[in-house]
């Protein structure tokens, strides 16, 4: 067994070795695609992410969720929870304004998600009124006798 090792200039071993690496730096490109296509499908199968409406929601939403549980543990709901009771300083006039500075921010946060909820309820409205319109005028021009344009 050793003979069959040892054979040629590099061996057996030496020579499938680079080939194999050989085939890796060569079709790089082959390979990329292979790994972004499977990407892709990993994100296309997964339930919560189904494609919705709009050709950049999907990713979108993709994004969003991730920049969302990235920022979780800098919220100021997370914060409060864990570190309201504690006191940091030991002054009791220091604490009171921290709460009530807190309870403030909470309440400006909260006001900022309601309008962006808002505003993405108002942006999927105009996305289905022009749906609507584009519809109703494909169906308009169907409906027109087969000499006309």
């Amino acid at each position: 067994m050793g003979v069959f090792w040892s054979r040629g200039l590099f061996g057996v071993a030496g020579w499938v070795s680079l080939i194999v690496l050989g085939g890796v730096v060569v079709f790089w490109p082959l390979w990329l695609s292979v790994f972004l296509c499977f990407g892709i499908l990993v994100f296309a199968w997964n339930g919560r992410n189904r494609r919705q409406s709009g050709s950049g929601d999907f990713m979108r939403g993709v994004f969003d969720r991730m920049r969302a549980r990235m920022l979780a543990p800098f919220m100021f709901a997370d914060l409060s929870r864990s570190r309201q009771d504690i006191p940091v300083s030991g002054n009791t006039a220091f604490e009171e304004w921290r709460t009530s500075e807190l309870s403030l921010l909470r309440q400006q946060y909260e006001k900022i998600e309601d309008v962006e909820r808002a505003f993405a309820a108002h942006t999927r409205q105009i996305q289905l009124l022009r749906d609507r319109e584009e519809f109703d005028h494909f169906m308009a021009a169907q409906s027109l006798p087969k000499g006309t344009p």
